[in-house]
């Protein structure tokens, strides 16, 4: 693998958490995508790992990212690390159509 400069390859977010215990901080991860042809280098890895070393040095309580659940290769690699799903949450959206109608409605 060759030697990476993460910081200038990703983009991370740390914000306030909200937890059992109370609020902290966590480092988000909103997108890794690495490319088609230089997947399985290890890249991926080395990118979670600069964010996990910058997540303790912060003193973030945690790391938090969302996968696509057809998205075996990377499930694979977030097992490997010691990661694991949150079965008990579901994403949530609202689109266009919906966040305007919802904007523009009353409360009731």
């Amino acid at each position: 693998m060759t030697t990476l400069d993460t910081s200038q390859m990703c983009s991370h977010l740390q914000k306030k958490l909200f937890d059992a215990d109370g609020l902290y901080h966590g480092l988000y991860l909103e997108d890794l995508f690495i490319i088609p042809e230089k997947r399985g280098r290890g890249y991926g890895k080395a990118l979670l790992k600069y964010l996990a070393r910058t997540a303790v040095e912060r003193n973030c309580g945690r790391m938090e990212w969302i996968c696509l659940d057809w998205n075996q290769p990377a499930l694979n690699v977030y097992r490997s690390i010691g990661a694991v799903p949150m079965d008990e949450w579901t994403v949530q959206r609202l689109s266009e159509t919906a966040l305007k109608q919802f904007a523009d409605s009353e409360i009731n």
